[in-house]
C-alpha cells in the first residue's frame, strides 16, 4: 500500500490513535487527518451525607443526589480536559471516544471518569485518492 501523506502530524512527528484500522481508513477517506491520542481524566469525591439528611432519607427510594452530582462533575470535568488537551494539538473533532468511570483504588466516595479520543483535522475535502478495497473475513473462532 503507498504512503499516504495523512499518517504524519503536521509537524512531521507522528501520531497515536486508538482508532481500529478500519476507522481510521475511512477518517482519511472522508479527509481528516489524525493528529494526537488525547484524554482527560478526573478523580471526584463523593461527599457523604448529614446525618439528618441520612435520617430523613432512611426507609426511602429516593435519588442521593450527592453521588449523581458527583458523577456528572467527573464526566464533564474528563471531557472538558479531553477537549481542551484536542485544542492543543490544533484539532477541530475528535473521534473513537470512549468514556469509562470506575471506583476501583480509590474506595466508596471516590470516582474516576476517564475520556480518551482521537484528535483529528477535517480538511473538508475527502480524499478519493485514498481506495478502500474490502476483504471478506471469515472468523474461526466462536
Amino acid at each position: 500500500m503507498p504512503r499516504h501523506p495523512g499518517y504524519r502530524r503536521p509537524d512531521g512527528r507522528p501520531f497515536t490513535s486508538d482508532l481500529s484500522g478500519q476507522d481510521f481508513a475511512l477518517a482519511l477517506r472522508s479527509g481528516r487527518r489524525p493528529l494526537d491520542l488525547v484524554l482527560g481524566c478526573c478523580v471526584q469525591h463523593i461527599p457523604r451525607r448529614s446525618l439528618m439528611t441520612t435520617l430523613k432519607q432512611a426507609m426511602q427510594c429516593v435519588e442521593l443526589d450527592l453521588f449523581t452530582q458527583a458523577y456528572y462533575t467527573a464526566r464533564e470535568h474528563a471531557m472538558e480536559r479531553m477537549s481542551a488537551h484536542a485544542a492543543e494539538v490544533g484539532a477541530n473533532e475528535i473521534i473513537g471516544t470512549t468514556l469509562r468511570e470506575e471506583s476501583h483504588v480509590w474506595g466508596d466516595h471516590i470516582v474516576e471518569f476517564l475520556a480518551v479520543g482521537t484528535a483529528m483535522y477535517d480538511t473538508g475535502k475527502p480524499d478519493p485518492e485514498f481506495r478502500i478495497d474490502p476483504t471478506f473475513t471469515l472468523t474461526l473462532d466462536d
